[in-house]
């Protein structure tokens, strides 16, 4: 069982660095393209920022995507669910485990 653990959380850091690189090379490619049109670059986020910020949020939405449409419930634009349901699913995750006589 710890091996399939290991190997799951082998898989997704490489697909998230996988993916930090494709931003990363997008991103240079971007940049130098304004640099040839004279006007200045988009700043390069570090991977750690990027996962934090823009990767995991992105992730979590497609959960909530799928949870949502398999429900019919309404779904909320990425925009929208980063701010209203994002900061709830946080709270939830990151709460205290309420134990029996607590």
């Amino acid at each position: 069982m710890a091996g399939s653990v290991i190997a799951y959380d082998s898989a997704v850091s490489s697909q998230a660095h996988a993916a930090y690189t494709d931003y990363l090379f997008a991103t240079q490619a971007e940049n130098k393209a304004l640099q040839e049109a004279g006007k200045p670059p988009q700043p390069i986020i570090l991977e750690t920022e990027w996962r934090k910020d823009i990767y995991t949020p992105r992730l979590d939405y497609a959960d909530y995507y799928t949870r949502q449409t398999s429900s019919n419930a309404p779904v909320h634009s990425f925009e929208d669910w980063k701010v209203i349901d994002y900061p709830l699913e946080q709270a939830k995750l990151h709460a205290p485990i309420k134990r029996r006589g607590e």
